[in-house]
């Protein structure tokens, strides 16, 4: 069965040294492995025209990938529920 993976993109927005990666756009994916989602992150690259890589297993700063000015993360997409007012 496949699953529902979202993939969020993050840019630095500033060249100020204590500048953080700001939320960009998000991918809506399905696939059944999370190497589907690897292979899309690594073919794109960020603002600058740098590749995201993915370092090590752990998350590095709070992202799965990261490139010189921007970084990657993903999710499984939860359905929404909505409430009846």
């Amino acid at each position: 069965m496949n699953k529902k993976w979202v993939i969020r993109y993050h840019s630095i927005q500033s060249d100020h040294i204590l500048a953080t990666p700001q939320f960009d756009y998000a991918e809506y994916v399905t696939g059944t492995e999370v190497q589907v989602i690897e292979r899309i992150v690594t073919e794109k690259v960020d603002d600058w025209g740098n590749a995201y890589t993915r370092e090590s297993k752990e998350r590095m700063f709070g992202f799965d990938f990261i490139s010189n000015t921007g970084a990657v993360d993903y999710t499984e997409y939860k359905e929404r529920e909505f409430i009846e007012l």
